[in-house]
């Protein structure tokens, strides 16, 4: 999924990259990874999106929000 976001992102499709986000967490019951995290948040920054960035920010595990590209992700844009 990653993958997807990934691309999603390089071409400026920001709001794809939220809802197909939002579809996996509405489908699976497991955890999305650091770098699907990173790259959902990346989109919401750049969308300006807060509130969504703020409610995917909590549902990540501490150690992602430990993680030093997310956090310089956050607070840079």
């Amino acid at each position: 999924m990653s993958d997807r976001l990934r691309t999603f992102n390089d071409s400026k499709q920001l709001q794809r990259t939220l809802q197909l986000f939002q579809q996996y967490r509405k489908l699976n019951n497991e955890t999305p990874s650091s770098s699907a995290n990173t790259q959902v948040l990346k989109a919401c920054v750049h969308l300006k999106d807060i509130r969504s960035e703020k409610a995917i920010y909590d549902l990540v595990s501490s150690h992602t929000k430990n993680n030093q590209h997310i956090v310089t992700l956050i607070f840079t844009a």
